[in-house]
């Protein structure tokens, strides 16, 4: 403790010297009232206030994404109320998030100016350092289901990164970080308007730390097991905006370690540094935007390629094992906005996607070649029972599955009088690749009423969601050994969910604002993996006698329900906010749900001091969770934790600003849920360690 608070002491004086000396005006700060009341555009994919945004949400700011030292989406995701996060986890899911007591990765629309950022297959959605802020403007969080607006993927809500526009950006920004525990991260962006109709923005960023040593906690240290596998990321950006056209391409490359949760006593696994999952997302999209005072028609096309390269693998005491998947899909989208009779305003319009999707491979001998032909893939296969898959369901695990996705949409609001609006949606989404059992599961309606006059904002909002059962579900498959396996299923159903929910929010007075958020979810047809009980000759001439051959299912319903306060403040030079999440999450039967705890506390403060300098310490306090053990599902099973984080960061010129962000203040050890947790024999930890204490420091300089 000693050495962390003098480590911070040295390394924060020369930031307080040099920005006393400085004759720079003061840092641009938002009012409350301004912070409560800015303008939003994921709501209803048009720019409105936020009072009457027909969506429980929250926006973070520049001015809090600075203040607070966040680099990735993931830290963010520490400080919002309502989200339970484990982090520092095996590279196919690195960050587990869990919002409201909806568990998967996949669950969550994350958008970059509103352009999906999520494998249209399905597959995990990796939170490293892979989705950086550097070039983001402010971010806007939905909780609950959009799918009204943005179709399957809008299940558990939506995070939308608005990036800054050229002409603010205005010449090159460039950020240059490290610290402990061996990590560099750096980032480039440039921005210029070059002329009346011509805009250019270039970014770059890139993150490497070599690992966080676990020696510390007695899983590793009793067996002498000191991980150290290094993460390398790197994100590419380019937009080029000509008159009425934006063109966009974008890379998010995550290398990220495949060790870490995993469990040592298991003796599975090589904790080594080719322990890798690597994840890349190329996309590039053509936007057009004719307006004229009465409607505006945009339109788009784009472009994803998501890919699991192939030198990705679980590293097996019997050898590396390879896994490979690529999904690639192009989009064409037009949408209308305009004012009917009567004052009606409509959003709508339609979305065409053409999906071409290679599911997670099973385990592979030997890295797997993309470039051969399916009929020649049994030279990668370390086991035979993905050969008899066409047995079991008259189609191939591993290959091409084209499919097409169909969407229209419509959003219809009518200002009732000066501060009372209501609203309503509906989307039907058809996948040529599945068949629901009920149609009505393709249509997703909103409804919203909200009252929102000078001070008071109350919503009531009624809204449904599915989520198409994905290829990555479908045909998730394994072999290890003779003892473990998943076999397919893609007979599976869509998940479904009714969203009920109660916003009120009040200003005090122009220094304090309150709000309260009760919602309750209905899940129905969730898919987790279920032991596979059927008789099968094939199934059972593969595996051992007494073997666990798992598949995923469709199993049961699920209720999520809690309440979220809200307290933000400002009072001159301190600005700050606490939060307050209660969630009651239960299975039908009435058992609790895993990976989740039932009361959190989020609080922070961000002082100024000097006009210059501003110190941004923040706490949040996890209660016991609930932890999926080799027994079930146990209560409090996983301790409570408090956590402090700092961040310090100093204007020394106009141009120039340097930062000490410190995550885990005090070092604390704790545990968080593990992504998949099978009790302590299982090859993942039924808890896994988080990391201790991260310093980085660096420097702001802009040109």
């Amino acid at each position: 403790m000693r050495k962390t608070l003098f480590l911070l002491m040295f390394l924060i004086t020369p930031i307080i010297i040099l920005a006393q000396g400085s004759h720079m005006n003061e840092y641009y700060k938002m009012s409350l009232e301004e912070l409560m009341n800015v303008k939003v555009v994921s709501a209803s994919k048009t720019e409105q206030d936020i009072g009457f945004a027909p969506a429980d949400m929250m926006v973070i700011t520049h001015q809090q994404i600075i203040e607070r030292g966040y680099k990735d989406l993931k830290d963010v995701f520490r400080d919002l109320p309502g989200f339970d996060i484990s982090e520092n986890l095996e590279g196919e899911v690195r960050t587990l998030v869990i919002s409201r007591g909806i568990l998967g990765n996949n669950k969550i629309l994350v958008l970059r100016d509103g352009e999906k950022l999520n494998s249209s297959s399905g597959e995990r959605f990796i939170y490293g350092n892979n989705v950086p802020l550097y070039n983001i403007e402010r971010i806007e969080i939905i909780y609950g289901p959009s799918s009204s607006m943005y179709g399957a993927d809008a299940y558990a809500g939506i995070v939308n990164m608005i990036t800054k526009d050229a002409d603010k950006i205005d010449g090159v920004e460039v950020n240059l970080n490290g610290g402990v525990p061996n990590t560099i991260d750096g980032s480039l962006l440039y921005g210029k308007k070059l002329n009346d109709d011509i805009s250019l923005t270039l970014g770059f960023r890139g993150y490497f730390t070599k690992g966080f040593s676990l020696s510390h906690f007695d899983d590793y240290d009793s067996l002498g097991v000191n991980i150290n596998m290094p993460t390398k990321d790197y994100n590419l950006f380019a937009r080029a905006n000509i008159k009425d056209f934006t063109i966009v391409y974008s890379r998010m490359d995550a290398n990220e370690p495949n060790g870490y949760s995993t469990n040592p006593n298991a003796g599975w696994y090589l904790l080594e540094k080719d322990f890798v999952w690597h994840q890349i997302i190329d996309k590039i999209s053509f936007l057009h935007k004719y307006e004229t005072k009465k409607f505006a028609i945009i339109s788009s096309v784009e472009g994803t390629n998501f890919e699991v390269s192939e030198e990705s693998n679980f590293n097996y005491v019997w050898g590396n094992q390879y896994k490979y998947a690529n999904t690639f899909s192009l989009k064409w989208e037009e949408r209308i906005k305009l004012t009917l009779p009567y004052e009606i305003k409509f959003s709508g319009g339609f979305a065409i996607e053409k999906v071409q999707a290679f599911p997670k491979t099973s385990n592979l001998s030997k890295r797997f070649d993309p470039d051969m032909l399916v009929d020649d893939m049994s030279l990668w296969y370390i086991d035979s029972m993905v050969f008899g898959m066409n047995e079991l369901y008259g189609a191939p695990a591993l290959g091409v599955h084209p499919f097409w996705k169909l969407g229209v949409y419509g959003d219809f609001t009518k200002q009732i009088a000066e501060d009372f609006q209501i609203n309503a949606g509906v989307r039907f989404d058809k996948p040529t690749n599945y068949n629901p059992t009920n149609i009505y599961d393709l249509i997703n309606p909103r409804f919203s009423f909200i009252w929102n006059p000078e001070k008071t904002t109350i919503k009531l909002l009624y809204g449904e969601a599915y989520i198409q059962p994905s290829e990555y579900y479908k045909w998730e498959n394994f072999v290890a050994g003779n003892q473990l396996a998943h076999i397919p299923n893609p007979n599976l159903e869509a998940e479904t969910m009714r969203n009920y929910s109660f916003v009120f929010n009040q200003a005090i007075n122009k220094n304090i604002n309150i709000g309260l958020s009760l919602f309750r979810n209905e899940l129905e047809d969730v898919i987790r993996p279920r032991q596979y009980t059927e008789e099968n000759a094939f199934v059972d001439s593969i595996m051992a006698a007494g073997a666990f051959v798992e598949t995923n299912e469709n199993y049961g319903k699920q209720i999520t329900q809690g309440a979220e306060v809200k307290v933000n403040y400002s009072f001159g030079n301190l600005s700050g906010y606490t939060y307050y999440s209660f969630l009651n999450a239960k299975e039908e039967n009435g058992d609790p749900l895993s990976k989740i705890s039932y009361h959190k506390v989020h609080a922070g403060l961000t002082y100024t001091l000097i006009g210059r300098i501003t110190i941004s310490p923040r706490l949040r306090f996890i209660g016991p969770a609930n932890g999926l053990t080799a027994t079930g599902v146990q209560e409090g099973f996983i301790d409570s934790r408090t956590v402090v984080d700092l961040t310090l960061r100093g204007k020394i010129t106009d141009n120039i600003s340097a930062e000490i962000n410190a995550v885990n203040l005090f070092n604390t050890k704790y545990y968080a849920p593990s992504p998949f947790g099978e009790g302590p024999s299982g090859w993942i930890m039924a808890k896994a360690p988080q990391p201790g204490l991260l310093i980085t420091g660096g420097v702001s300089i802009k040109f």
